[in-house]
């Protein structure tokens, strides 16, 4: 599914989890860039939960979803303390009945 002028979603990332996801010089971050065809900013703040916004644009869904894909894949350690991923989305007002049904 192709979106006028591209798609674009945030999420959050863990800070203590950046470093996994960015990588050595960057070659993480650059890999995911690469593989997903999306463009990836990570900022550098913390919230106040201690998350980092992950905005993550491309020209379609599936780019979309592929770069989603490969970041949980980067930052979720299997067999690790939790051993379980947490995905934080965040989208436009606009879109807010769509996503809960109204």
């Amino acid at each position: 599914m192709e979106a006028p002028g591209g798609l674009k979603m945030g999420i959050l990332i863990p800070s203590n989890d950046a470093g996994r996801l960015i990588g050595k010089q960057g070659a993480g971050l650059r890999q995911v860039r690469e593989m997903s065809q999306c463009n990836i900013k990570l900022g550098q703040d913390p919230d106040s939960q201690g998350n980092r916004r992950c905005d993550i644009s491309g020209p379609t869904v599936e780019h979309i979803a592929s770069a989603v894909h490969a970041v949980a894949t980067r930052i979720f350690e299997p067999g690790g303390e939790t051993a379980q991923c947490k995905l934080f989305v965040a989208f436009p007002n606009e879109y807010v009945g769509a996503v809960i049904g109204k």
